[in-house]
Parts: C-alpha cells; structure tokens; sequence
C-alpha cells in the first residue's frame, strides 16, 4: 500500500503482512489527530480486542503538531512533538491490540482544501486502504463537532463514501463524539454504542497520551465522564443500558445519497430537535 505523504508510516502490531492484515479488517476508525481512535471509537476496538473474527484498523489523518504545548512540552518543536504522539499511538495500538495502524501524517492546514474529496492525496490514501480491505463498519467524526480540522475530516469522507460503488460502501457509518457531545440529539437521530466490557482497557488507552494530559488537557477523565454520563442520562424512566455509552450519530443513509443532500439531512435533525425543544416548552407553558 503506498501513501502519499512521505512520513506516513503504516504499523502492524502482530508484525504480519500489511496486506494480510487490512484484509481481515471489519472495523475502522479514521480519526483526525493521534488519540481520537480511541476517545470516539472505542466500541470498535472493544468489539475487536482479542477476537478471532472482528480485527480494528485504526487511521490517524494528521500528526498532532498543533496540539496544545504547556508544563513539560513548552518549547517544544513540532517535529518532537510529532514523533512523541506518533509513539503514543503506536503504543496505543499495541495496547488495544489492532489490527493495523494508519498514520497518514499531513498537517491540519493540508486538509482544508477547495480541491474536491476525490483529488485530496489523504482521500487517495483511503481509496488504497479500501482497495484492500472492505470494513462492515466506519466510525469517524459527527457533522456537529465543533473541531474545524475534525470537519474537514467527516464532510469529505462521507463525499468520498457517496462515490463508491455499492460493493465498496461499508455497511455502517457512524459520526461520533469528540468535541461535541451528542446528547441532545433525539433519540430517534442517534445510536447509542454501549461499553459493557474492557474498561480497564479503556482506562489503559485513555492514558497512554501523556503529551496531552501533563499539558493541561486531562482526556482520560473528560472522556470517562462523558461515557458515564451518557448512560446515566440516557433516559430519566429506565436504568442505566450499560456502565458506559458512547453516542453517535449513524450516517450510513448519507453515503446512498448525492453530496447535496448533506446539508437537508443535517438541518432535518436539528429542525426535529428545535421542534420537540420549543414544543415541550410550549406546552407547559400554556397550561
């Protein structure tokens, strides 16, 4: 598999052919920065941990460079900076057991581009991984992160998507939470991913990026909180559906469609939520 990028690297923790290994992929993840494989889409990696069937290839877009630098990262240069959160992930994944590891290694400003999705060199990339390998199910950035460089992530992956043949579509397209949860989607507009097993795995993979945690930005417990809070306030009339939830929107009808019907899916969920909202409200009101 050739990529673009000259640092892009590709690492297989069994040690195994690249090519065996994407083949057997049934779980990806392509994720913006090193550590959003494993803070959004970690009920892949949970459902693929030590399985004999289900194997989670991760890919990572860009290499960290802009993240935030204080306490012992102050004054570091980017280029250490992009080598320590590449070993960070690489040990991440050694930790969580991939199948296969993607660094793809672009900077974020390479990714905002009025070049069509097909054109981008990282868009390339994933038409070489999916050359090889056909995953049951995607998860990635939701179309509501607040993230600019996770937005230019998701929009033009789900283009991409929709200009497959049907053969190549994954089954499943999920958008998931990183910065912006997705609580008050209704319910009928979102899946709930339950995390019923591995949370000491979780603990272990949400620790592992230490260049994040000792500057300033304390991940592990932000994420932790978020899952439990997602399956305590699920639903106020039922017991919690499992100790953890992650939430995500599911966009596998998007990649049937034409890119212009993007937007209207998009403003149908918010114009539903702003509906129930103002009507509840209405309704006490009015009494």
């Amino acid at each position: 598999m050739k990529l673009n990028h000259p640092n892009a690297f590709i690492y297989i923790p069994s040690g195994e052919p690249v090519a065996t290994a994407l083949a057997r992929t049934t779980h990806l993840s392509i994720g913006a920065h090193p550590d959003d494989l494993e803070f959004m889409s970690f009920h892949g990696i949970s459902a693929c941990y030590e399985s004999s069937h289900s194997f989670f290839t991760g890919v990572v877009v860009t290499d960290g460079a802009g993240s935030v630098k204080s306490g012992p990262y102050t004054g570091m240069s980017a280029t250490e900076l992009i080598k320590i959160r590449a070993e960070e992930q690489k040990r991440a994944a050694g930790i969580g057991k991939f199948n296969a590891l993607i660094m793809l290694q672009y900077e974020s400003s390479d990714l905002k581009s009025s070049d069509p999705s097909d054109q981008r060199p990282w868009i390339q990339d994933l038409l070489s991984l999916l050359a090889l390998s056909r995953p049951k199910i995607i998860y990635s950035h939701n179309p509501f992160d607040k993230h600019p460089t996770h937005l230019a992530v998701i929009l033009p992956l789900i283009q991409f998507l929709q200009s497959l043949p049907p053969s190549q579509k994954p089954e499943k397209l999920y958008g998931c939470e990183v910065w912006r949860g997705l609580d008050w989607v209704l319910e009928e507009d979102r899946i709930s991913l339950p995390l019923k097993e591995h949370e000491a795995l979780s603990e272990s993979l949400n620790r592992v990026f230490v260049s994040q945690i000792e500057a300033g930005k304390n991940y592990a417990e932000a994420i932790r909180g978020r899952r439990i809070a997602n399956a305590t306030f699920t639903n106020p009339h039922s017991t919690d559906p499992a100790p953890q939830l992650e939430l995500a929107l599911d966009l596998t009808s998007l990649i049937h469609q034409k890119p212009d019907q993007i937007l209207p899916h998009l403003k149908t969920i918010l114009h539903r939520f702003e509906s129930e909202l103002l009507g509840n409200i209405q309704q006490h009101l009015s009494s």
